[in-house]
Order: C-alpha cells, then sequence, then structure tokens
C-alpha cells in the first residue's frame, strides 16, 4: 500500500537513508546494484535534520526510522510519538526549506494504519481509505502520514509507503525490537518442552509478508 505522489516519477541518483534497522541495511546493500550512491545516516531522525547541507544535487532521503515495539510504544507515548510522527514531519521541513521543489523524502510507514488486512465490506484497504489505527504505535504512524499530507511540498515531494511484515536478512530477530515474522521465530526457538506458542491476534488476520533480501 502507498499513497502515491509524482515524488517517485524518476529513479535517484543519490539516496540518504535514515534508520539503521533491518530496512536501511537493505537498501544500504541493494541500490548500489542499482546505479544508486546510498548513504546510510549515522544519526537519529531526531537528529539528523540539524545536519542537512544544501549540495547542488540534494539526494532523495528516505525514512525507515520508527519505534515498532508496540508495548514500548504504549509505555512510552511521549517518545513515540516524537520519533514517529514529529520528527518525519520535521525533516520535511527541514528539507523543503533547504531544497524547496528539489526536496524528496520516501517515507516508510506501516499497513499497521488500518486495522486489519480488509475493510468492513471485505474490500482490501487502499491508499484512500481512512486509517483506523488499533494502538499506539499505530496512532503515531497514522499521525505523521497526516502531518506529511498537510505540509507545504507534500503532493510533488514525499511518497508514503505502508508495508506490513517484513521479514529477511540484516533483523536482529529480537522480539522486542524486530519485525513480526523474525520476531516469531525467535519466540518459536525459545520455547521450551510443554510451553504454548503464543501468536499475536486472533488469528483472523492475514497479510501478504515482504521479504526485504
Amino acid at each position: 500500500d502507498h499513497v502515491s505522489t509524482t515524488a517517485t516519477a524518476a529513479r535517484p541518483t543519490r539516496v540518504l537513508i535514515i534508520g539503521q534497522g533491518q530496512l536501511g541495511h537493505v537498501l544500504l546493500h541493494e541500490l548500489p546494484g542499482m546505479g544508486v550512491a546510498a548513504e546510510l545516516s549515522p544519526d537519529r531522525i531526531e537528529d539528523v535534520f540539524n545536519g542537512l547541507a544544501v549540495p547542488a544535487h540534494p539526494p532523495v532521503v528516505v525514512n525507515c526510522a520508527a519505534r515498532t515495539n508496540t508495548d514500548w510504544c504504549e509505555a512510552n507515548a511521549r517518545e513515540c510519538f516524537a520519533t514517529n510522527a514529529v520528527a518525519p514531519y520535521r525533516l520535511w521541513l527541514r528539507l523543503h526549506a533547504l531544497y524547496g521543489s528539489r526536496a524528496r523524502l520516501i517515507h516508510i510507514s506501516t499497513g499497521c494504519v488500518y486495522n486489519g488486512p480488509y475493510t468492513a465490506d471485505g474490500r482490501p484497504f487502499g491508499p484512500s481509505d481512512p486509517t483506523e489505527p488499533a494502538a499506539f504505535y499505530s496512532w503515531s504512524k497514522a499521525a505523521a502520514d497526516a502531518l506529511l499530507q498537510a505540509a507545504p511540498g507534500f503532493v510533488d515531494g514525499v511518497a508514503i509507503i505502508r508495508p506490513s511484515g517484513a521479514y529477511g536478512r540484516f533483523d536482529n530477530f529480537d522480539e522486542g525490537t524486530s519485525h513480526v515474522l523474525p520476531g516469531l521465530i525467535n519466540r518459536a526457538l525459545r520455547l521450551q518442552p510443554g510451553e504454548p506458542f503464543i501468536l499475536w491476534g486472533d488469528g483472523r488476520d492475514v497479510r501478504d509478508l515482504i521479504h526485504a533480501q
């Protein structure tokens, strides 16, 4: 699922990746093979815009940074909202102020902004459907999407992507910080004899898992 704009019309030649998790490292590894120079920012998203310069050819910025542990987000709502909602918005305002119409941001959101994979009438959610977040993590990501869509320059400068269930190489398989499938694999490997294997949700949720290789 994605929110389409004209920002993705041309392939970039330089990409600045924000977020040092699985998706950030996948992009850092794969983009050079596509002829795209990729750089992984060493800074947290809350700090990265302070060091942005004004090069002759500004990079496309890809924001992969987020607080994703749902339990942590519920217990630390202020910090979660600051990272997941406020920081991407401030980042775009800074990019737009520096580069104007040349600014480009690809923001990695989440399919969790919808409460399940289907609408009430059984239709898969689409980019134009209203969000229905069911947890604070989802609320924070939906808030970032709304802030970006209301920001100056959004139509020509920002693309929002809403993947769900990413897994693959470079994941740390930590239940607290990884994506769903690697977290479940780690949980299964740690099971003791006779211990029940507990899944999240009610078993009715169906997702198209994304292999980030």
